[in-house]
């Protein structure tokens, strides 16, 4: 048992790690069934990725940046990390530009928030290499010249 605390209507709360997802804790009300609840991380898409199941649920991203360039994608990634430190969300990127194994590789890991430039995005779905079915939240960053050809550098 890591905290206790008494609500406003007097029922007891505890928050115990989860046996079964280590490093996250759940509340578990002492009068309650065996169905947990985990605590509020203050934003709805952060405590909905937050209540997902791991590993398997975690193929595909919950939220999808594109930008039409490798620089905006790793300048975001950045932001992104920053913003989820502490956390349980994870981020990764893909840009094109370099080796295409190496980006198979990257689309294939478990990633809450997916960084990736629009070529590198249309190529790997495409050829089924990346799934979009968990997919809440997308971001396009500079959608006037997002589609234009060539503009990933």
């Amino acid at each position: 048992m890591i905290k206790d605390r008494a609500d406003s209507n007097t029922m007891r709360r505890t928050y115990e790690e989860d046996e079964n997802k280590p490093g996250r804790l759940r509340l578990r009300d002492q009068n309650a069934t065996d169905n947990p609840t985990y605590p509020s991380r203050g934003h709805p898409a952060v405590d909905w990725i937050w209540t997902q199941d791991q590993p398997e649920d975690r193929l595909a991203p919950v939220m999808l940046y594109i930008a039409p360039t490798r620089a905006l994608v790793n300048q975001n990634l950045m932001e992104f990390k920053f913003f989820t430190l502490g956390t349980n969300l994870t981020c990764r990127n893909i840009t094109g530009g370099h080796n295409y194994l190496l980006q198979v590789k990257e689309a294939k890991k478990a990633c809450d928030i997916l960084c990736i430039t629009s070529g590198a995005l249309f190529k790997l779905h495409n050829e089924g290499f990346m799934t979009l079915n968990r997919l809440e939240y997308l971001v396009f960053d500079e959608a006037h010249s997002l589609f234009r050809p060539a503009t990933e550098t």
